[in-house]
C-alpha cells in the first residue's frame, strides 16, 4: 500500500513538473512573438495576408470620464460612415463595460447614434477597481472580475482587443493573454496610454506593458523610456 501511494505521488509530481514546463515554454513563445513580431515564420506571415480581408472581430473597452472620450473618438475612425458601400474591416465590435459604469453605455450609444449605428452588443463585466478603492482591497475584486472575462473571452474569441487605460481593461486583457497561452485564441492586444500621462504609465500600463503586443503613447519622453512602445500624437480628430 505504501509504495502504491508513493507510486502515485511519483506520477503527480512528474506531471506537475511537466505541466509546469509545457507553460512555460508556450509562455516564452508566445512572448516572443509579442517583443519580436519580425521573427514570426514565413507560414505564419502568410496565414495573415490570406487572412487579411476578412473582418476582424474586436473587443472594445470603455471605461469612464476621459477614457471613454478618447475611446469613442477612436471607434469613429474603426467604423465606416457608410455601412452599405463600405468594407467592415473590425466587426463585430463588441464594447466592454463595468457593471457599475452607468455613463459609459450612454455615451456610447449617443456617440453611435451620430454616425447612424444603432443596437451595439455591450457586455458588462464586474469592475476591478472601483474610484477611491484601495489597491489592497481591490486585489479580490479584480481577481473576481478577471474570473468572470476568463468565461467571457473563452466564448467571445476575440482577435483583437483594444484599450485605452481603464483598470476595467486589466482583467479582460489578462483573460485574452490566458487563452492565447492555451491556443484557445489568438487574441491580440492594443493598449492606448492615456494622453495625460507624459511622464510615467498609468498602472495598468505597467502591467500591460510586457503582454501588449501593441502599445502606444503620445510622448517621446514615454516613447524613449520604453523602448517596445509607438508614438502616436493623438487619435482625436
Amino acid at each position: 500500500m505504501a509504495d502504491l501511494l508513493a507510486s502515485q505521488a511519483f506520477v503527480a509530481i512528474v506531471s506537475i513538473i511537466a505541466i509546469a514546463i509545457i507553460v512555460v515554454i508556450r509562455c516564452c513563445i508566445v512572448l516572443r512573438a509579442i517583443h519580436n513580431p519580425d521573427s514570426q515564420t514565413r507560414r505564419a506571415q502568410e496565414r495573415q495576408h490570406k487572412d487579411s480581408h476578412k473582418p476582424i472581430k474586436t473587443v472594445v473597452v470603455l471605461g469612464s470620464g476621459g477614457h471613454t472620450t478618447e475611446m469613442l473618438h477612436m471607434v469613429q475612425q474603426l467604423i465606416p460612415s457608410d455601412t452599405r458601400n463600405s468594407t467592415k474591416h473590425y466587426d463585430p465590435i463588441i464594447y466592454m463595460i463595468a457593471e457599475t459604469d452607468t455613463t459609459s453605455e450612454q455615451r456610447l450609444h449617443l456617440h453611435l447614434r451620430k454616425s447612424n449605428h444603432t443596437n451595439p452588443t455591450i457586455l458588462r463585466i464586474p469592475r476591478s477597481r472601483e474610484v477611491g478603492q484601495s489597491y489592497a482591497s481591490s486585489i479580490a475584486t479584480t481577481c473576481w472580475s478577471l474570473w468572470k472575462c476568463l468565461w467571457i473571452m473563452a466564448s467571445v474569441r476575440p482577435q483583437l482587443i483594444l484599450s485605452n487605460g481603464p483598470g476595467t481593461c486589466l482583467p479582460i486583457c489578462l483573460a485574452g493573454f490566458f487563452w492565447r497561452l492555451l491556443g484557445v485564441s489568438n487574441t491580440r492586444i492594443v493598449f492606448i496610454e492615456s494622453y495625460c500621462r507624459v511622464q510615467t504609465l498609468s498602472l495598468t500600463g505597467r502591467l500591460l506593458y510586457p503582454i501588449a503586443d501593441l502599445f502606444i503613447v503620445h510622448w517621446d519622453f514615454l516613447r524613449q523610456k520604453y523602448p517596445r512602445s509607438h508614438r502616436v500624437s493623438t487619435f482625436v480628430l
